[in-house]
């Protein structure tokens, strides 16, 4: 098809969900749509932090998940402790995006996200926004500040209970699909 006959091996389909860059479309709805399309593996990406996203992603059809937050919180990552320890403080609604007018950024609500929304709400020029956050992306994982930086971080964050090694992490998520998978068979009678 399409993506195989330009060269890709896989495709990694990104819901509004995740943290950083994003679109507007929620991954249930790019992976209803997307993965019955496509004949190359499909990695879903945007809202997955656990084993039960990791479930839901493999039943819709994927072939694996990208998980971006909930690694970002992990001992191994070199992001400075205060965005980690900002993540694993954060609850469901901690996440906000700026840029409506252009390219979507999901990070965690701070004081540089109030002050983008008020110049948003007032009409600033997209050249004075993007002055307001220019380097803003480095100052909290690289240099901690997470009320003057970006914390880039998706909306699943209330599972994130805590700094974890990423093994720790993955046999977390591979014990959680499992009980997950068996949750469904069970509501299928034989």
């Amino acid at each position: 098809m399409l993506f195989r006959s330009a060269g890709a091996d896989a495709l990694i389909i990104e819901g509004m969900e995740a943290g950083g860059h994003i679109g507007s479309v929620s991954t249930m709805a790019l992976m209803t749509q997307v993965l019955p399309e496509i004949s190359i593996p499909g990695i879903i990406a945007g809202g997955i932090a656990d084993g039960r996203g990791l479930a839901s992603a493999l039943l819709m059809g994927a072939s694996g998940v990208q998980m971006g937050t909930r690694f970002y919180a992990s001992a191994e990552c070199s992001a400075h402790p205060n965005a980690k320890e900002a993540i694993v403080q954060a609850t469901d609604t901690d996440s906000a995006t700026t840029g409506r007018r252009g390219g979507l950024v999901r990070s965690l609500k701070n004081s540089l996200t109030e002050c983008y929304h008020k110049m948003e709400d007032e009409g600033r020029e997209a050249q004075e926004l993007s002055q307001l956050v220019r380097g803003s992306s480095r100052k909290a994982p690289i240099e901690g500040d997470i009320e003057g930086g970006l914390v880039q971080a998706g909306q699943s964050l209330s599972v994130i209970r805590e700094v974890l090694p990423v093994q720790t992490i993955i046999d977390n998520m591979m014990k959680e699909a499992r009980e997950a998978y068996e949750l469904l068979r069970s509501y299928f009678v034989e």
